[in-house]
């Protein structure tokens, strides 16, 4: 999967900036449409990785 990212600066902080991800071409498009539509989806690094519903759980508490 290819993405470009956009890195635009955040008011309030100098070093606060927000990254987006967009799809590079078609194959990474299609690729993005086949994770969002997994159901739960696992979110996070490999050494943290976990369930969105785990997290989502753990945010409501």
């Amino acid at each position: 999967m290819r993405l470009k990212s956009t890195s635009p600066a955040v008011g309030g902080g100098p070093e606060t900036r927000v990254v987006v991800y967009t799809p590079h071409d078609e194959v990474s498009r299609e690729l993005i449409g086949k994770l969002c539509a997994v159901e739960d989806p696992i979110i996070g690094c490999p050494a943290h990785a976990r369930p969105l519903s785990e997290i989502r759980a753990a945010l409501a508490t």
